[in-house]
């Protein structure tokens, strides 16, 4: 897949500036970088799903709407109305659906490749199950059955492994994997910097413009890295902070992040009024065992969701573990 000098824009922003690349066939390559870099807006870029202010993506030759045949893409789970009356097997056989034609209706063999791919993901015993009664994790599998289902050459995955189990993330890699052993081409937007050496051949490091491309062993360097941080942030930030804000993906964190911060505001009213009635021995205890504890989630709470300048802001100075580095 050849990317020359494509640029996108959201309004008079600029999201994706002006990369061009080109993505080997028959590898897994994911597409690594910071929030908002502009990650699931390339994948997107790629294959026409949003307008592109400039530049071109052909595979083999071929302008990329010529091939959308052989191309599978699988959205974040958040795009989902997860309320529509739908079963697991119907919305495997979607995929099927491009081959079909206009009103040819899914017969035995389109049945029989759907259940193929629910067997391949684990999940043909799930078959007549409304999607909505699903895990996270049992319906990203879906989603990468429906891919499946469509044989196709070229499987583009926007986040697949945000929020699910770790049963189903491995077995999700495994199904890519072989994939890609089957000469398949895989371009997956990921997040967490832990995995990357693991799961991916070459890597594209992105923010908003192109920082490096290549082999994975020898692209996904601390240099780059912390090149395509500082980038983002205007400074370093340390392992912890990265591994903090990689965990703060997942959903259930997320939920006991909220309830931490929740149970420390409302521990604190209650040392204040303890303190108010004058119990000041248990005010002064239940207060200094509160505070560190509120400080520490509203602290994380501003990281989150300020993508880790709000760190460095409440803190007011840098690591020096990071500027050596």
């Amino acid at each position: 897949m050849l990317v020359e000098n494509l640029s996108i824009s959201y309004g008079q922003k600029r999201v994706v500036e002006n990369i061009s690349l080109q993505i080997s066939p028959g590898k897994m390559t994911g597409i690594i970088g910071p929030n908002g870099a502009g990650k699931s807006t390339f994948l997107k870029g790629l294959i026409n799903l949003i307008p592109c202010e400039s530049g071109m993506v052909t595979w083999e030759g071929l302008p990329i709407e010529a091939i959308r045949g052989k191309i599978a893409y699988v959205p974040q789970r958040n795009t989902v109305d997860l309320t529509f009356p739908i079963t697991v097997q119907d919305t495997v056989l979607i995929g099927t659906y491009p081959k079909l034609g206009l009103i040819k209706l899914p017969r035995k063999k389109e049945r029989e490749i759907a259940r193929t791919a629910l067997k391949q993901v684990e999940m043909l015993d799930f078959a007549k199950r409304q999607i909505g009664e699903l895990s996270g994790g049992q319906l990203q599998r879906i989603f990468i059955a429906r891919a499946l289902a469509q044989q196709a050459d070229i499987f583009l995955l926007d986040e697949p492994f945000v929020g699910i189990d770790m049963t189903s993330e491995v077995l999700i890699v495994e199904v890519l994997q072989k994939l890609r052993d089957a000469g398949k081409t895989i371009i997956v937007v990921h997040h967490d910097f832990h995995k990357v050496a693991r799961y991916f051949d070459d890597v594209i490091l992105l923010n908003q413009k192109l920082m490096a491309h290549g082999e994975t062993e020898a692209t996904f360097t601390e240099a780059n890295i912390l090149k395509n941080i500082r980038t983002r942030i205007r400074m370093g930030r340390c392992s912890v902070m990265l591994f903090l804000e990689g965990l703060m993906h997942y959903e259930f964190l997320q939920k006991a992040l909220l309830t931490s911060v929740i149970v420390g505001v409302v521990s604190g009213v209650i040392g204040s009024f303890i303190i108010l009635r004058g119990m000041s021995l248990m005010g002064d205890a239940i207060s200094h065992a509160v505070l560190p504890g509120v400080a520490i989630s509203y602290i994380l709470g501003i990281n989150f969701f300020s993508g880790g300048d709000g760190f460095w802001c409440c803190c007011g100075t840098r690591n020096r573990f990071c500027e050596s580095k």
